[in-house]
């Protein structure tokens, strides 16, 4: 029998589970992968991975030789895993093999848009390299908080696969058993892409971190170089501004030869700060 409903229906199941099974989905948390004889639990949380950011949705799988049931959280899920099963499902088809396809077309277009999101990032990579100014710092927090959010969704895939690869209670038959080490693979693929994304991410957050130290450099080194200019005036200033009687105050000459001192400092400065190239 295969069914897939509302996580909130499953009382109408009591009679058609086992009871420790249907007391472990009603009232505990379950692992990733719970193995019992003749019954494996499966709980993960599903994400639309071409809309990440969205929130997940628990997805139950109840899986023995005779029944294959879906329940889920809500109706989003709900619409997801029907869907699935429209274009995987037969009736004649083992219940081994229908899940395999669930989980095969689960993931069938992760790979395009794990892509799409890489070049996504790339052109942030550029933004933070060529047009800093363009680059924003939210941007780099979001697609960091996307590739957490899909690599805690494949590691929890990884451990379905490992575990249902494994089979230890033997529900899945050596002439399936193989489809099901092709997912695995499949899966594992895909959690080296996320955990590749989550470097990429890193290495375009220090590329930014890098662009703000250079501006931040630039400023300081803008302020220093005038800081050095007017320095000396500031010698100049000082030393005249003192109350003493100074024979230069009295020179006729004195006013405009201290402004063409000045003039000179200036130029100098510039000059020199050319030569250095400090400017």
């Amino acid at each position: 029998m295969i069914k897939v409903s509302l996580l909130s229906t499953i009382d109408e199941y009591d009679k058609k589970l086992h009871d420790f099974t249907f007391r472990q989905i009603k009232d505990h948390p379950i692992d990733r992968f719970e193995c019992h004889k003749g019954v494996n639990l499966i709980s993960f949380d599903w994400i639309d991975v071409t809309h990440p950011n969205t929130e997940p949705s628990q997805i139950i799988i109840y899986f023995s030789e005779n029944d294959l049931m879906f329940f889920c959280e809500n109706d989003i899920s709900l619409n997801i895993v029907n869907g699935i099963m429209e274009k995987t499902g037969r009736e004649e088809e083992k219940n081994e093999m229908m899940l395999y396809g669930f989980f095969t077309e689960l993931i069938k277009h992760d790979t395009d848009n794990l892509e799409k999101i890489e070049d996504e990032i790339t052109v942030l990579e550029e933004e933070v390299v060529l047009k800093p100014q363009y680059a924003s710092s939210k941007r780099i927090i979001y697609y960091r908080n996307i590739t957490r959010k899909l690599r805690k969704y494949y590691d929890q895939l990884s451990i379905i696969t490992d575990s249902l690869n494994d089979n230890e209670n033997e529900l899945i038959s050596q002439d399936y058993w193989r489809h099901f080490e092709i997912l695995d693979h499949r899966v594992d693929r895909l959690v080296e892409s996320v955990r590749n994304l989550r470097e990429y991410v890193t290495q375009v957050r220090e590329a930014y971190q890098a662009q703000i130290d250079i501006e931040q450099n630039n400023i300081m080194k803008v302020f220093t170089i005038i800081s050095g200019i007017f320095l000396p005036l500031t010698l100049l200033v000082g030393w005249y501004g003192m109350n003493f009687n100074m024979p230069e105050f009295q020179f006729r000459y004195g006013y405009p030869i201290v402004i063409c001192i000045s003039v000179m400092i200036v130029v100098l400065c510039i000059l020199f700060f050319r030569k250095k190239k400090w400017m």
